[in-house]
């Protein structure tokens, strides 16, 4: 079993949480005052939001699956603001 495989195995998929963290990695530039344990975990935090919130969002808007790398940057780069937007939004969404 390859690492790849192993990711794929827990429910990561490596693009879409690379995508996310590539986001996470762009905020991080903004903010220097953050510890290495800090960015470590927005990091991490960004890249499995986005894996598991940008296939979501893709398909909630109804839009072609290879979209949903765009949305993990996206998310990534929001970080847990994106997150509780894209939560409060499915919830207006489906409220009744």
């Amino acid at each position: 079993m390859t690492i790849l495989d192993a990711l794929k195995h827990i429910g990561i998929e490596p693009a879409i949480f690379i995508s996310g963290m590539s986001g996470a990695i762009s905020l991080l530039t903004k903010n220097s005052k953050m510890t290495k344990y800090e960015k470590f975990l927005t990091l991490l935090s960004g890249g499995l939001s986005a894996n598991y919130l940008a296939p979501l969002v893709a398909k909630l808007l109804n839009v072609d699956p290879s979209y949903q790398f765009g949305f993990a940057f996206i998310i990534g780069y929001t970080g847990l603001k994106g997150v509780e937007l894209i939560i409060t939004g499915i919830y207006h969404k489906y409220k009744k």
